[in-house]
C-alpha cells in the first residue's frame, strides 16, 4: 500500500488487415514478435501479458501517471518501426490506455477495464498515441 502502480491496455491499431492480407500464421509470428519488442521497453520487475487476439495488458508496479506514459511513449516509437517478417515488412502501431492504483480503482478488474476505455479514446483520437483514464483535457 501506498505506492502507484499502472496498467497499461494496449491495442494493435489495424491488425485485422494484417490477417486478412498475410494470414493468421504470418499474424501470430508478428504478436509474438510485438510481445519481445513490448517487454523490452519495460522493466524486468513489470508484467507483460497477452490480454485477446491483438491486445496485451502491462502492469507497472510502483509507477507514477508520468512514467506510465513515458513507458507509452517508448512502445509507441519501438512498434512504429517496420517488422520484417519473411519478405514483408510490416508497419503496425499501438493504441494505449493507462489507468492508475488506487486512483482509478482498486482491484484488478476495475483497472483493466478503465484503461480499455481510456484505450477506446486514444484509438478516437488518432491511434498510435495513449490516454490516461480520466485525463480527457490533453
Amino acid at each position: 500500500k501506498g505506492h502507484e502502480s499502472s496498467v497499461l491496455f494496449i491495442d494493435i491499431d489495424g491488425f485485422k488487415s494484417v490477417n486478412d492480407t498475410l494470414g493468421h500464421k504470418v499474424g501470430d509470428e508478428i504478436l509474438q514478435k510485438l510481445s519481445q519488442e513490448i517487454k523490452h521497453c519495460v522493466r524486468d520487475s513489470d508484467s507483460a501479458a497477452r490480454f485477446g487476439g491483438d491486445e496485451f495488458v502491462l502492469f507497472l508496479d510502483e509507477t507514477s501517471d508520468e512514467k506510465a506514459a513515458e513507458v507509452s511513449e517508448k512502445i509507441i516509437k519501438q512498434i512504429a518501426k517496420p517488422f520484417r517478417i519473411h519478405t514483408d515488412a510490416v508497419e503496425l502501431g499501438v493504441s494505449i490506455g493507462i489507468s492508475l492504483y488506487p486512483r482509478d480503482g482498486a482491484d484488478i478488474d476495475t483497472l483493466i477495464r478503465k484503461s480499455d476505455e481510456a484505450m477506446y479514446l486514444a484509438k478516437k483520437e488518432g491511434k498510435s498515441t495513449y490516454r490516461i483514464y480520466g485525463d480527457h483535457h490533453r
